[in-house]
């Protein structure tokens, strides 16, 4: 088994492995206990939600045997709002995200577990974005919600179908409730060179991530995790149009990392993107939306590689 796939839940199963040379069915929620696996779970509950809405897709160790491929849909709304005679613009967003983690497990040539982890998360929360120079902003901002997460497995071989009444609904198999409460610090800088707008920004997050119902004792988490990314857009007008509205090229260039030390759990610590967008200028129509956007990004990091598509909204 490949050690940068999701390391503890691997190790979980290596030691279940000793089962089969007559452990006693009892040693089975020590043997997992051990391997600490909450932080795992919360881990694949934690992906932050930037201000745009995007589907990717992320293979870990892709070609090895042990390859983990990671899918994310995220649909966060944002709204600034103006105040008059007053430059701060309090915001709020909420957001609904879906994660999908699947694995294979070779045991051997002839036994493979296939384990799927989903978790769905909603959260809202609110801000305010404050101005410190015509170019720099600051943002603090919190928010919470609640998460599912869910496991499922399939189990090929005889061996591997020995191991199912040892681990179902306690590796495999089982359903979590949590909640989870974020805090969020962002510094924003903008500047017009010409005809090109530079966009960029530095956030970290810290958030704590509870289950609260669980099949099992063995899926209980309380985990605090950190987070920083920085992203950087720049936008230059193409000198076309459609229907009467301005197109624009926009280069994206970003980074996100996990700052504490639950990258080990999936296997991935930094994740690097890059790509193009298409964005028009609807703010001829009176509506709340500016600028709408639609791209593709590629995503790379150690041991992984993958891509996203684009949809984004300024208002």
């Amino acid at each position: 088994m490949n050690q940068h796939a999701p390391r503890q839940i691997l190790h979980a199963i290596t030691l279940a492995m000793t089962l089969l040379s007559g452990a006693a069915f009892a040693q089975v929620d020590d043997i997992i206990r051990s391997a600490h696996l909450s932080s795992a779970y919360a881990a694949i509950i934690n992906f932050s939600a930037e201000p745009d809405i995007s589907s990717s897709h992320l293979w870990i160790d892709k070609g090895s045997p042990d390859e983990t491929q990671m899918r994310i849909t995220k649909f966060p709304l944002r709204h600034e709002f103006k105040l008059k005679n007053h430059k701060w613009k309090p915001m709020v967003q909420a957001t609904l995200a879906r994660l999908r983690l699947d694995l294979t497990l070779d045991m051997d040539p002839a036994n493979r577990i296939e384990p799927e982890w989903e978790s769905y998360s909603a959260t809202f929360g609110g801000g305010v974005r404050i101005p410190l120079s015509k170019h720099w902003s600051i943002l603090p901002a919190i928010d919470g919600g609640y998460a599912h997460l869910k496991n499922e497995a399939s189990y090929h071989g005889p061996d591997a179908i020995a191991l199912q009444p040892l681990l179902e609904g306690k590796l495999f198999d089982w359903n979590a409730d949590a909640w989870l409460v974020n805090g969020h610090l962002a510094l924003f800088y903008n500047h017009q060179f010409g005809k090109l707008a530079v966009d960029a920004h530095l956030a970290g997050t810290v958030g704590h991530i509870e289950s609260y119902d669980t099949t099992h004792e063995l899926q209980e988490f309380s985990e605090t995790i950190s987070t920083a990314s920085i992203k950087i857009d720049c936008t230059y007008p193409l000198g076309l149009s459609i229907a009467a509205d301005p197109l624009f090229v926009v280069g994206h260039l970003g980074n996100s990392t996990i700052l504490t030390d639950l990258h080990a759990d999936l296997g991935i610590s930094s994740i690097y993107e890059t790509g193009l967008s298409l964005q028009a200028d609807i703010s001829r129509h009176g509506l709340p939306i500016k600028k709408i956007g639609l791209g593709a990004m590629v995503l790379w990091g150690e041991d992984a590689i993958g891509w996203a598509l684009r949809t984004s909204y300024r208002f």
